[in-house]
């Protein structure tokens, strides 16, 4: 942690005694301090992997939207609407992951990437996954919030899905924080499969994933495993 950070949140909570008391004080020291350091030296987090199926047809989208390869100057509208920073998506687009969009009229509607070589994971030795040939990582996907109420999502992973496909690409693979029970009901809905989870715990340096496999994906844990060690 930076010392003037540090520093300057010490302060502040000192600065705190007289209106808050020793209790309230206390307890901004934990929030201000202690936590930061804590979330640093100690991480435990589990997600479940899964297969995400292929659909046929890439003429799914409908009338007046448009499906297309994304590029760097889309990156400013997706960080807009919540996606991630341009910083990395320019990253990501210089390793060779594949944006797409779906644009309505010139509003930004649907975004999703496609990582083909690495997947960003924390909890892989410098922070990416190789991924073998043919194997592709489906990330970050985002509806804007005015197309939330339709069905554009699933049409735009069925449009996706059969592109990579398409593409010659032979799996493709996700992941979802485990207590994210949105986005794995939504996973469910769009056919991902379960095949494993993976529990990551680090405290200070020391390092321990674990790749478990659930029915039917022991093949893909087992990939996920060898890659991770």
């Amino acid at each position: 942690m930076n010392a003037t950070l540090s520093g300057s949140r010490a302060t502040r909570a000192l600065w705190a005694v007289p209106r808050h008391g020793l209790v309230g004080t206390g307890q901004r020291l934990r929030r201000w301090i202690v936590a930061p350091i804590l979330s640093r030296l100690y991480v435990e987090e589990t997600h479940v992997w899964y297969v995400v199926p292929f659909a046929q047809d890439v003429d799914v989208i409908p009338e007046g939207f448009e499906l297309r390869r994304g590029r760097e100057d889309d990156l400013p509208a997706l960080a807009a609407i919540g996606g991630i920073a341009v910083r990395t998506g320019t990253d990501y687009l210089a390793r060779g992951a594949e944006l797409y969009v779906i644009t309505h009229g010139d509003q930004l509607a649907f975004s999703a990437w496609i990582h083909v070589d690495a997947v960003p994971l924390a909890a892989a030795r410098g922070g990416w996954l190789d991924l073998p040939d043919g194997v592709v990582s489906f990330e970050d996907s985002l509806v804007a919030p005015d197309y939330r109420t339709t069905r554009i999502s699933l049409k735009a992973i069925d449009a996706i899905t059969a592109r990579q496909a398409q593409q010659g690409v032979s799996s493709i693979i996700t992941r979802i924080a485990q207590d994210n029970t949105v986005a794995r009901k939504w996973a469910r809905r769009c056919g991902a499969v379960e095949v494993a989870t993976m529990h990551r715990r680090c405290v200070g340096p020391l390092r321990r994933v674990q790749i478990t496999p659930l029915p039917g994906g022991e093949a893909t844990a087992e990939m996920l495993a060898q890659r991770l060690r």
